[in-house]
Order: C-alpha cells, then structure tokens, then sequence
C-alpha cells in the first residue's frame, strides 16, 4: 500500500507567548489531494490422492489472484503548531477528505512532536515522532 499526500497551507493566525515568553502558536489551514494505492493478492493451493489397491491418483490445483486499485482524495484540513523552543514543535492536525471524488469519506488526524535537526537557506531537516 501506498498513500502520498500534497497540499498547500496558509497561515490565518499566529500568537507569540501564548503559553510561555518565547513561544509560539500558529494556526493554518490547508487544501490538496491524497493518492491512494492498494494492491492485494492471495493463492490457494489444493492437492489430493486416492489410491485404490495398487493404482495411485494424485492432483494439484493451483487458484491464484491479484488486484490493485488506486484512487485519488482531495482534502481540507487545518493544523495548530506550536513552538516551545527553539527547535521544539508541538503539531496538531487534522483534514477530511473524499467527497465523493475518490472515495465517499476519508479523514486523518496526527498529533506530532517534532525537532529540527539542521537548517540551510533552503531546506530543513526535522524528525518527528507521533
């Protein structure tokens, strides 16, 4: 199985020391799609023999089967995050999705710790755990 997510997000509030001097709490909400594969597969293997006085009857059958399916959900959602320290981040997230598009009803909700490693011009490098 596979699930890949994409979305944009925009920031609609954002509080500094909200909880504590030098934190901070923003609040976004976000739109995109998540795209689904699933593929499945199962295999049944049958075998007998009947022997009747010196003459033996033997048979194997094999059933085999296989399916995929993909689809694709588009979602909305809204996420809170807040930063305790300077590398420290407490996220909260949660989207729906579906509507009927690519399923009837999808919906994901994260509660996520997150530290930022290393941080460039361009990129930063953070490990969650949730």
């Amino acid at each position: 199985m596979v699930i890949a997510e994409a979305a944009a997000a925009y920031e609609i509030a954002h509080w500094n020391g909200f909880i504590s001097p030098g934190s901070s709490t923003a609040l976004d909400l976000y739109a995109g799609g998540r795209a689904w594969w699933q593929r499945g597969d199962a295999e049944v293997i049958a075998s007998g023999t009947v022997n009747i006085f010196d003459l033996t009857f033997s048979r194997v059958g094999v059933l085999s089967a296989e399916k995929s399916v993909s689809w694709f959900d588009p979602l909305v959602g809204a996420r809170l995050r807040h930063r305790f320290a300077p590398t420290w981040n407490f996220v909260l997230s949660g989207d729906v999705g579906g509507f009927g598009v690519g399923s009837k009803f999808s919906w994901e909700a994260l509660a996520l710790l997150e530290h930022e490693i290393c941080r460039s011009k361009t990129v930063t490098w953070s490990a969650m755990l949730g």
